[in-house]
């Protein structure tokens, strides 16, 4: 999960974010690795009302 709160980035490894509420979507990137997916995830502007979940795809 990342977070960003007055520019300062959180990663945390879970839980992941439960609610039956949250509109969601999803954002698919090339990344060398989840360190560098999780620098993106937290530049975006989303990032700072709500938690992203990052995780692996494919192999």
């Amino acid at each position: 999960m990342v977070r960003s709160t007055d520019g300062q980035l959180a990663i945390t490894a879970g839980p992941l974010y439960d609610s039956a509420d949250f509109a969601s979507g999803y954002y698919l990137l090339d990344c060398v690795d989840i360190d560098r997916a999780c620098e993106i995830a937290g530049r975006l502007h989303e990032s700072r009302f709500a938690p992203i979940e990052v995780r692996q795809v494919g192999g």
